[in-house]
C-alpha cells in the first residue's frame, strides 16, 4: 500500500426547488449505495437531514433508529446552538480554528461530531435535524440567525466543511426547499457536488434555474476553489404517457444543457447520454410510506433501484453531468480550469491563478500528459513562493514529485517530496511530514535504496501512530513489510504484514485486507508453507469476490492453482488457472492471458 497525500472525501447535497419530488428518498437511497461501494472502506458514509424546517429524512431509517434515539439525539440545529455558545465563550478559539491547518480536528475534539451521529449499520451513520418531538424545537430552529452566524463566524462553515470530508468518504446533505438561508449554506457553501431534484413540472423545474446559476457563479467568484458540479435527477416520470415523457424530456434537456453552457462556459454540452441514463420512474408502492428500494427490491432494469444504482454510479464516476468518458470529462475540466484562469488573471489574484494552474496540472497528469502537468506546477510553485504561501509551495512541491515519478525520473522525484518534506517539518503540519516521509519510502523502495525506505517508513510509522492516523500507520507498516522482504528478511516482513492485516481488519478497509493477505500468501507459498499459504489466498479470494474485484480474483484463483499443483491436485489446479484466464480473457489483459495458456500447456 503506497502512501500519498489525504484524499478528502465528497460532500453532496441533494436539493429540490419544491417540494413532492421525492428527494428525501433519492438521498436515502444514494446513501445506503454510497456507504456499500465506498472507495476508502475505512470511512463510513454520512446523511444529514438539514430540512430543519420540514425535517423528515429520520421517517426513512425507522426500522433502523429506536424512538430514544429519535426523541434524544441531538442534531443539527442542536451542534449550531453549541457551536456558536462555544465561539462566544472562548474568543480566541473563532481565530485558532480557521487558521490552524488542523483546525478541524480542534473543533471535533471540543465539538465531538460522534455525538450527533446514529449509525444505521451498512457503513452509514446518520445526524438528524433536532430533536424533531421536542415541543422547544420550533422555537430552536426560529431562533437560529444564519445570516448573523455567517457574518460573525462564516469562516468556520469550512473548518466544519473540513471534518466532513476528512471523516467520511461521502456526506450526503438533504436540503431544504425554496430559497432560504439554510438552503444557501447547503447548496453553495458546503458541497462539492449539487444534485438538483424536479419533477417534469414548470415550477419544478424553472425554479432550480436561479439557485443552481447562484450557487455555481458564487463558487467561482469565491476564494473556495473546489468545483461545483450539478447533477440533474429527473424524478417522478410516468412510463404510461410516452408522448409526455419525450416532449418534457427534450424541455428539460435542453435547458439543462443551456444553463449549464452559461455557467460554465462549456461550448459543447450534450445531456443526451446522460438523461438516457438517469431519471427516476414513478412507482405507485413508493407513493404510500417511506421505504428504501435499494434494500427492498431486486434491481431489475426497469425498477426504481436499478434507477438509484445507475444514478449513483454517475454520481461517483464523473465530475461534470455532461461527461460521456473519462476522456471527454478531463477535457472538459481542463476547459474549465482555463477559463478559470483567465478570471483569476484578469483580477489580478495571484492565489486563485496559482491554485487554478494546480488544478490544471492535476488534469494533465490524470490525462497521462506529466509534461504539460510540470510546466503548470511550475509556474504555481512561483507564484506560491511570491506570496509567501508556504503551504501553497507544499502542495506544488508534492505534484512534482507525483509527476516526475510518473516519468520515472526518480531521483527529481525525491528531490521535490525532500522539499514537501522541509515544508511540512517548518510550518508544524504531522500529517504532512508523515505523508512526505511514507512517499519518499516508496521511492526508496523502487529505486532499490532498501535501506533508507526503511528508515522513512519507520519515521511515518512513528507519525501516523501519534497522531492516531489507523489507515496511514497501516500503509507504513505494509512498506516495512516490503522493504524487509526485499532484504530477505521474511520472518521480520511476515511480523509488519500481520500487524498491517491486524489494523486493516479493525478498521474494516477490506481493499486493504485483501493486499495485506495477498503479500502474505505469497511469503508462505515460497516458503513452502502449503496450508498456510492456502488458507490465507482463499481469504484473499473470498474478499475479491466481495469487493466485485475481478483482477484480484484471478490472481488468487492463479496462486492456488500453483500451490495446489505443486501438491499434486493436478486437476484442481488446471480449473482453478482456467477460471482465472476466463477472468484475463474479460479483462482483456493479454500479457496475464499468454502466463495462463503457458502454464495449462505445461501442466497438461
Amino acid at each position: 500500500m503506497k502512501l500519498s497525500v489525504s484524499e478528502p472525501g465528497t460532500v453532496i447535497t441533494f436539493y429540490s426547488y419544491k417540494g413532492g419530488t421525492g428527494r428525501s428518498m433519492a438521498v436515502a437511497n444514494v446513501a445506503f449505495l454510497l456507504a456499500r461501494q465506498s472507495v476508502d472502506a475505512s470511512r463510513r458514509a454520512l446523511v444529514m437531514d438539514w430540512d430543519l424546517e420540514a425535517p423528515g429524512l429520520h421517517r426513512f431509517f425507522a426500522n433502523r433508529l429506536d424512538q430514544t434515539e429519535i426523541q434524544d439525539r441531538p442534531g443539527i440545529i442542536d451542534y449550531f446552538h453549541a457551536l456558536v455558545q462555544l465561539l462566544e465563550e472562548k474568543g480566541k478559539l473563532y481565530h485558532k480554528l480557521v487558521n490552524d491547518p488542523e483546525g478541524w480536528q480542534i473543533l471535533d475534539q471540543m465539538l465531538p461530531l460522534d455525538k450527533y451521529a446514529i449509525d444505521l449499520g451498512a457503513g452509514l451513520d446518520f445526524i438528524k435535524a433536532g430533536r424533531v418531538d421536542d415541543p422547544q424545537y420550533p422555537q430552536q430552529v426560529s431562533s437560529f440567525d444564519w445570516v448573523d452566524f455567517y457574518e460573525d463566524y462564516g469562516g468556520i462553515i469550512r473548518v466544519f466543511r473540513e471534518m466532513l470530508a476528512a471523516k467520511y468518504a461521502y456526506c450526503l446533505i438533504d436540503s431544504r426547499t425554496g430559497i432560504t438561508d439554510i438552503s444557501g449554506v447547503c447548496t453553495t457553501l458546503l458541497p462539492e457536488k449539487l444534485v438538483a431534484v424536479f419533477t417534469p413540472n414548470r415550477q419544478s423545474l424553472y425554479g432550480l434555474r436561479n439557485v443552481v446559476e447562484q450557487a455555481v457563479a458564487y463558487r467561482r467568484a469565491s476564494n473556495d476553489f473546489r468545483p461545483l458540479a450539478v447533477f440533474p435527477l429527473p424524478s417522478r416520470i410516468e412510463e404510461a404517457e410516452q408522448k409526455l415523457k419525450q416532449e418534457w424530456r427534450s424541455t428539460y434537456q435542453q435547458e439543462f444543457q443551456s444553463w449549464f453552457q452559461g455557467v460554465y462556459g462549456v461550448k459543447d454540452c450534450d445531456l443526451t447520454a446522460y438523461f438516457d441514463e438517469v431519471q427516476l420512474p414513478h412507482v405507485g408502492y413508493y407513493a404510500y410510506g417511506e421505504h428504501i428500494a435499494v434494500l427492498e427490491e431486486r434491481g431489475d432494469v426497469r425498477s426504481l433501484s436499478r434507477a438509484y444504482q445507475t444514478f449513483s454510479e454517475r454520481l461517483i464516476e464523473f465530475d461534470f453531468a455532461w461527461a460521456g468518458t473519462e476522456e471527454d470529462e478531463i477535457g472538459q475540466m481542463i476547459e474549465t480550469y482555463q477559463q478559470d484562469l483567465a478570471v483569476a488573471r484578469q483580477a489580478t489574484d495571484p492565489h486563485r491563478e496559482a491554485n487554478t494552474l494546480g488544478n490544471l496540472g492535476d488534469a494533465y497528469l490524470a490525462r497521462g500528459e506529466p509534461y504539460r502537468a510540470i510546466k503548470f506546477y511550475e509556474q504555481a510553485l512561483l507564484i506560491f513562493d511570491d506570496i509567501d504561501d508556504r503551504r501553497g509551495e507544499g502542495y506544488a512541491l508534492a505534484n512534482l514529485s507525483n509527476a516526475y515519478l510518473a516519468l520515472d525520473e526518480r531521483q527529481r522525484a525525491v528531490e521535490y517530496q525532500q522539499e514537501y518534506l522541509e515544508i511540512a517539518r517548518e510550518i508544524g503540519d504531522l500529517r504532512w511530514e508523515g505523508n512526505a516521509l511514507g512517499n519518499l519510502g516508496n521511492v526508496y523502495l523502487d529505486m532499490g535504496e532498501i535501506k533508507r525506505a526503511i528508515e522513512c517508513y519507520e519515521q511515518a510509522l512513528q507519525i501516523f501512530q501519534d497522531i492516531g492516523d489507523r489507515d496511514k500507520e497501516a500503509g507504513a507498516l505494509s512498506g516495512l513489510g516490503l522493504a524487509h522482504l526485499a532484504l530477505g528478511q521474511t520472518q521480520r516482513a511476515i511480523d509488519y504484514y500481520g500487524q498491517h492485516l491486524t489494523i486493516v481488519r479493525q478498521t474494516g478497509n477490506r481493499r486493504s485486507e485483501a493486499e495485506a493477505l495477498g503479500n502474505l500468501g505469497s511469503i508462505y507459498a515460497d516458503l513452502g508453507e502449503t496450508d498456510r499459504a492456502v488458507e490465507t489466498y482463499q481469504q484473499y479470494l473470498s474478499i475479491a469476490r466481495d469487493l466485485g474485484d475481478p483482477r484480484s480474483e484471478a490472481r488468487a484463483l492463479f496462486k492456488l492453482g500453483e500451490i495446489e499443483y505443486k501438491r499434486g491436485q493436478r486437476s484442481q489446479a488446471i480449473d482453478r488457472v482456467e477460471a482465472a484466464l476466463k477472468i484475463y480473457k474479460q479483462l482483456d489483459d493479454m500479457e496475464a492471458v499468454k502466463l495462463a495458456y503457458q502454464q495449462l500447456d505445461a501442466w497438461r
